[in-house]
Parts: structure tokens; C-alpha cells; sequence
């Protein structure tokens, strides 16, 4: 039922003549005020039948809810019955077993200890089954002390290899990476003759990688080195051990047994210069006669300075720092030297042509020996 507003009764009033012998007078003000009042009637009318709708439709989720609660308490009430009830058959089941024994005969006494005695075996059969041991006899019992004995030694057994495992790659590492470093180095090189670069924007040779591998290859590296001696006869033979020790301690001025004791600058230091020892621009007499100079001074210098300071004064010592970078490149300048004057001696123009590209590349710093 809908109540009419006062407001409409009151203009409709109004509109009404005393004299019921006239009609209503209805004028054309009137008329759209009770028009406009009846639009917003229906406008609310509108929204309460909205509000309405919504409300039984959240009733009726709410019944649905309440149904599947319903449901689910059932279900739970349900199962927990079953097993209310599945554990009083089960102690049912058990208060008949201890009934039906007679703990306080002898023979009851006996038949327990037997139990006993039988789980027990049960127990070290399946611990030996588990050790994985083999079974020798069936006939003798199992003994768990020795198994575990024999389990504990297959353990050590493996811990031990995979120590050697690990040991061979810590071994292994060092020259895998120099070795990776000089065949990337190769493969970036090789974009140049087999890909016309100038019409591929997006095939690059990287510079980066080329100077990596021009370090790897060209730079002397002690501790490296000193692996190669440590590897296994299968892959070195002794012989060509004994073969290179005599280069190695000509070299580096010690024996493999015996080098890397030293700080990691002063490591570094001795590598540049066995690299500017080792390199035919210098041993030709062709060297860059001011690089080597000047590098010579600053190795001198290093040394000068480890004799002085203690290993951890040596370290931290900045102008030790700034000396090993100042020979860090002068020993770049004198290994760039030489393999443009390697590959100018081969009479290939385009490989000379590479390697004078690769002059603009700078000096690149010599991997630290630690």
C-alpha cells in the first residue's frame, strides 16, 4: 500500500473549490508541480524496489550459505560418529584381547617374552634391511653393529671421493677459465672474416671479451701456471712435468712446489714482468724501449717496498696500488707491441689490420693471482 505524501494532499485541497458545484481549479503551475512530485515518487518508489530486490537476494545467498554450513556441520558431525564409534570397536576389540590374557600365569609370562623377543629380531632385520647390507644366511641372525660398521665405512668411503671430486675442481677451475677466455676471444675474432659487419647492426664484436682473451693468452699467470703441475699424470705427463719445471722456475723464479706464498700485489707484479720477459718484441730486441723502462722501475720499486712494509702494510699500501697500475699498463703496451709485430711478420695484411684495431682498445688489468 502506498501512502499519499501530505504534501499532495494539501495541493490537491487547494486545487479544490469550496463549491462542489465547480470543478477543481487546475492550472498549468499546479499541474507540473504535481508532475514533478510524481517523478520523484516513482523515483524512490524505483529505488526502494531496488533496495528491496537486493535484499532477497542476499536472503537467498544467505539461506544457500547457511544450507551448505548446514550441510558441512552434518558431514563433520558424520564423520566424527564414525569414528567415535570405529574407536570404541577398536577398544572394545583390545579390552577382549588383554581380557582374554592372563598376565599373572606363567604361561602368559612366557608367551610376552617370546613377543618381545620376536620384535626385537623383527627390529635389527629391518634395521639391516635398511642399511641396504646384503642377507648371508637366513638361518643366522642379523648383526646390526657390523652393518653399521660397514654402512659407516662406504660413507667415508664416498665423503673421501667427493672431496678428491671437489679438490680436482678447484684444480681444474683456473686454467678452464683462461682456456674459455682464449676460445670466446676466437670466436668474436672470427665475426670479422666471416660476417660483413659494416651491413649487420646487430652482429658486434665484442671488445671486451677479444681483450680478455688477448690477457689469458699473451699474460703470464703464476698461480695458474702452478696448477698445470698438481694435474693428474693421465692428463700431464711426469716427464713433461719435469720438462716445464725448468721453464716454470726460469719464469717465475721459483719451482711450482714452492710459488704463491707471496701477497697477491707482489704476485701480480712478477707476472707482468715474467710476461715482458717471455715476449718476442722483447727478447728480439725490438721492445718498446721507454714501456720497458719504465715498467722495469716500477717493478723494482714494488719489490723495494715489500722488503720494507709488512705483508698487510704492503696490501693496503696505495702507492704499491697505484705503481701496479701504472704497470699494468705499460706491460699492455708491450704485449699489444708485440703481437702487432707477430702478425705484421706472418705478411697477412688483414690479420695486421685486426690487430691494429685492437690497439685502440686500452690496457686491460692483469687478473689478480689470489
Amino acid at each position: 500500500m502506498i501512502t499519499v505524501s501530505s504534501d499532495i494532499a494539501s495541493d490537491f485541497n487547494a486545487l479544490t473549490v469550496q463549491n462542489n458545484d465547480f470543478p477543481p481549479i487546475w492550472t498549468p503551475e499546479r499541474c507540473e508541480a504535481l508532475q514533478a512530485r510524481c517523478k520523484v515518487l516513482e523515483q524512490e518508489l524505483e529505488q526502494r524496489t531496488s533496495e528491496l530486490l537486493t535484499a532477497r537476494t542476499e536472503a537467498e545467498t544467505a539461506k544457500v550459505n547457511l544450507a551448505s554450513i548446514k550441510a558441512y556441520n552434518n558431514e563433520i558431525k558424520a564423520e566424527l560418529q564414525r569414528q567415535s564409534r570405529d574407536h570404541e570397536q577398536e577398544k572394545a576389540i583390545m579390552q577382549e584381547e588383554l581380557d582374554a590374557k592372563d598376565f599373572n600365569t606363567a604361561e602368559s609370562r612366557k608367551e610376552c617374552k617370546a613377543l618381545q623377543s620376536r620384535n626385537q629380531e623383527l627390529e635389527k632385520q629391518e634395521l639391516v634391511h635398511k642399511l641396504s647390507t646384503p642377507i648371508q644366511q637366513k638361518s643366522q641372525p642379523q648383526d646390526p653393529t657390523s652393518a653399521i660398521t660397514r654402512q659407516a665405512a662406504i660413507i667415508s668411503q664416498l665423503q673421501a671421493q667427493v672431496a678428491e671430486l671437489e679438490r680436482e675442481r678447484a684444480l681444474k677451475q683456473p686454467i678452464f677459465t683462461i682456456g674459455l677466455a682464449i676460445r670466446i676471444r676466437n670466436l668474436e675474432l672470427a665475426k670479422r672474416t666471416l660476417f660483413d659487419l659494416s651491413q649487420n647492426r646487430y652482429l658486434k664484436v665484442d671488445n671486451s671479451l677479444v681483450q680478455a682473451g688477448n690477457v689469458a693468452a699473451h699474460n703470464a699467470n703464476g698461480l695458474v701456471d702452478k696448477t698445470i703441475f698438481q694435474l693428474p699424470s693421465n692428463i700431464l705427463s711426469e716427464e713433461k712435468k719435469n720438462d716445464l719445471e725448468l721453464v716454470f722456475e726460469k719464469l717465475h723464479g721459483s719451482l711450482p712446489g714452492g710459488y704463491g706464498a707471496l701477497p697477491g700485489n707482489l704476485l701480480e707484479a712478477m707476472d707482468c714482468d715474467a710476461t715482458i720477459r717471455s715476449l718476442a718484441v722483447v727478447n728480439a730486441g725490438f721492445r718498446p724501449l721507454v714501456a720497458r723502462q719504465q715498467a722495469s722501475d716500477r717493478i723494482e720499486y714494488i719489490k723495494e717496498k715489500y722488503g720494507k712494509l709488512s705483508k698487510e702494510a704492503f696490501e693496503e699500501s696505495g702507492d704499491v696500488e697505484q705503481k701496479l697500475k701504472e704497470l699494468r699498463a705499460f706491460t699492455e703496451e708491450i704485449v699489444r707491441a708485440d703481437r702487432v709485430r707477430g702478425v705484421d711478420k706472418t705478411g697477412d695484411g688483414r690479420r695486421s689490420s685486426e690487430c691494429k684495431d685492437r690497439l685502440c682498445l686500452g690496457s686491460v688489468d692483469i687478473a689478480d693471482g689470489e
